[in-house]
C-alpha cells in the first residue's frame, strides 16, 4: 500500500476505532453503530433490487456530502494469484481513477487463523464515486446471472468500504439483504437514523433505539 495511504488509514482506523480491523460485521465491532434493513418485496425481482439499491444509496447521500475525502477499500480473500486488479468493477466507478493511485496490503487471520485478506485502496472524494453503481453490484452478490457482479467468480468473497475520513464514518453493504454505518461520533450516527429509522433492522432496532436514549 501506498506509505501515505496506508498509514492515513491505519492512522485513521487507531484513533477513532480502537484498532479497527475491516471485517463484516461492522455493526457488532464497533461501540456506536446502525444496521439498516435493504430488503422489501419479493426477491429477484426487478422491484426487489430497485429498492434495495434505492435504500442504500439514500443512505450514503445522507450520511456523506460530495466534498468529503474518502478512502474506498476493495478487500478479498487471499488465494494464489488472485490479486485484486485495477480492472475491478469498483475502480472503474471512480471518476478520474489512475491505476498508479492504488495502494495494497494484507491482513492476517480475519475470520479465523489462516483466513488472510488482501486489501486495495484508493483515496477520492466522495463525489468522484458512482456509489450507486457498486451498490448494483454489492446487491448482486448472491445472484450470479445479475450484472454488474463485484468480481468473475463469487467465490472470491469481495467487500466493499467506504471509508469517511472528513466525518469519520465506515459504510459497508454486505450484500442485498443490509448495511452498516459505524463512527464514533454518537451525534452524528443520529442524524443518520433519524432521517432512515423505518429502515433499521427489525432484529436489531431495540438495541439501536437504547444507544440513544442514553
Amino acid at each position: 500500500m501506498q506509505p501515505n495511504t496506508k498509514q492515513e488509514l491505519a492512522t485513521f482506523l487507531a484513533t477513532n476505532f480502537h484498532k479497527l480491523r475491516l471485517h463484516k460485521p461492522l455493526f457488532y465491532n464497533a461501540e456506536f453503530g446502525l444496521r439498516f434493513d435493504l430488503q422489501h418485496g419479493e426477491t429477484f425481482t426487478d422491484a426487489y433490487f430497485k429498492e434495495c439499491i434505492y435504500r442504500a444509496s439514500t443512505i450514503y447521500n445522507t450520511a456523506f456530502e460530495p466534498s468529503d475525502e474518502v478512502i474506498l477499500v476493495v478487500s478479498r480473500c487471499k488465494l494464489p494469484r488472485r490479486k485484486i486488479k485495477s480492472t475491478n468493477y469498483v475502480f472503474q466507478q471512480i471518476n478520474g481513477f489512475e491505476k498508479s493511485n492504488l495502494a495494497y496490503t494484507t491482513i492476517r487471520n480475519v475470520y479465523f487463523h489462516g483466513a488472510d485478506r488482501n486489501l486495495a485502496a484508493i483515496k477520492a472524494r466522495a463525489r468522484d464515486l458512482n456509489a450507486e453503481n457498486i451498490f448494483t453490484a454489492i446487491a448482486h452478490t448472491d445472484y450470479p446471472l445479475k450484472v454488474p457482479q463485484l468480481a468473475n467468480n463469487r467465490y472470491e468473497d469481495t467487500e466493499v468500504y467506504f471509508i469517511n475520513t472528513s466525518k469519520h464514518i465506515i459504510l459497508n453493504m454486505y450484500d442485498d439483504c443490509g448495511l452498516d454505518i459505524i463512527s464514533p461520533n454518537k451525534e452524528l450516527l443520529e442524524r443518520i437514523y433519524n432521517k432512515h429509522k423505518n429502515w433499521i433492522l427489525d432484529y436489531d432496532k431495540e438495541k439501536i433505539a437504547v444507544q440513544f436514549a442514553q
